[in-house]
């Protein structure tokens, strides 16, 4: 019964959290993967580029899961200053800012995201790898850290991908592009 909950709760978690982690290459998607922090967790979220004019604006959210249920929650927001400026490779630049409920604590972000596009290296390499760096404070004004580092590989409607973050050190996972 715990896990039959723990997964309708995931479920409901990802219909409502329409987020992820920052990043500099904004596309509307629904993620999940697997990784591991202490234990092994289960990670759904998703991304949703909005209409805004002269701005590259994402607004995203995952919720994180081990067996024991909810481990974290975040909230995230992206624009971009330079969305892939003329260099090569191409590169994006942003400011983004999230807030993380954690077991333990709730903590506020405001940072910088980054991006890379592969694809203009070589046609054989349809990747990006972006990067989130977010200091903050907690809510009783201890110093926070947010960060994650993606790498994404894609193919048709689909990108599988590995990241690191503050909330799944280690995790792999797919994203399904809409």
């Amino acid at each position: 019964m715990p896990r039959q909950l723990l997964a309708l709760g995931l479920l409901l978690a990802s219909a409502f959290a329409w987020a992820g982690s920052p990043t500099a290459f904004p596309e509307s998607a629904v993620h999940v993967r697997l990784g591991f922090e202490d234990e092994f967790v289960a990670v759904v979220g998703g991304d949703l580029v909005l209409p805004a004019r002269y701005l590259d604006f994402l607004v995203g959210g995952e919720v994180v899961a081990d067996l024991s249920g909810l481990r974290a929650g975040r909230l995230s927001a992206t624009a971009l200053i330079f969305p892939t400026v003329g260099t090569t490779p191409p590169f994006s630049l942003g400011v983004a800012g999230d807030v993380t409920v954690r077991r333990q604590s709730t903590s506020v972000h405001v940072g910088l995201v980054s991006g890379i596009d592969l694809l203009y290296v070589s046609r054989d390499l349809p990747a990006v790898i972006d990067a989130y760096v977010g200091p903050g404070l907690t809510l009783d004004g201890a110093f926070s850290l947010a960060w994650s580092l993606e790498a994404r590989w894609y193919d048709k409607d689909v990108a599988w991908f590995a990241s690191t973050s503050d909330v799944a050190p280690f995790a792999v996972g797919l994203r399904f592009l809409f």
